[in-house]
């Protein structure tokens, strides 16, 4: 009977032993696998860095360029056009008021794609906000850019907030970039 309790001790000992061991092992590939998933995580963060960089030097850049050239000629039309217009001729007035220039700077840009600008901005600022990519790769890129796209069109950034979109997300990067409009 000693025999059975000696054997019955020293099975519960090893038994211990090997749940002490398991528990070691399991947490050990815990750490193991959450390394090897940060590691992912930041290789996808990069991906998709590159993918929005390439993006901006795509596709938005030249969607830039292109605005700027376009609507002050479409701009300088418009305002042909009005002034031009047989009302305007029959009232002897040949320039627009301040107020109506205004608007018609802010349809033309709007009409020269702004607002297509404006929410490609949005988009880029919901991935860096929200750390879906390194700010450190896209910041330099893309922070110059987007304050000097504002800066050059805050009546069209002014007016779309008051109107249609809030960019709330662009609003809070720029702001986390210390700039406000």
């Amino acid at each position: 009977m000693d025999g059975l309790i000696l054997y019955l001790q020293a099975s519960a000992y090893l038994a211990t032993i090997a749940g002490v061991i398991v528990v070691f092992i399991a947490v050990l590939s815990y750490y193991q696998n959450r390394s090897i998933r940060k590691e992912e995580i930041e290789k996808e963060r990069v991906k998709d860095s590159v993918k929005i960089l390439k993006r901006f030097s795509g596709e938005i850049l030249p969607e830039i360029k292109k605005y700027e050239t376009e609507w002050v000629s479409r701009f300088d039309q418009a305002k042909l056009s009005i002034v031009n217009n047989e009302f305007t001729k029959n009232t002897n007035s040949y320039e627009l008021s301040q107020e109506n220039n205004e608007n018609l700077r802010i349809l033309t840009k709007i009409a020269s794609g702004a607002d297509t600008i404006f929410s490609e901005f949005e988009q880029i600022s919901i991935y860096i906000n929200y750390d879906l990519v390194k700010e450190n790769l896209v910041f330099p890129v893309v922070k110059e850019s987007l304050i000097q796209f504002v800066k050059q069109n805050t009546d069209v950034y002014s007016w779309q907030y008051k109107h249609h979109h809030s960019f709330n997300n662009m609003k809070m990067l720029l702001e986390k970039w210390d700039y406000t409009p």
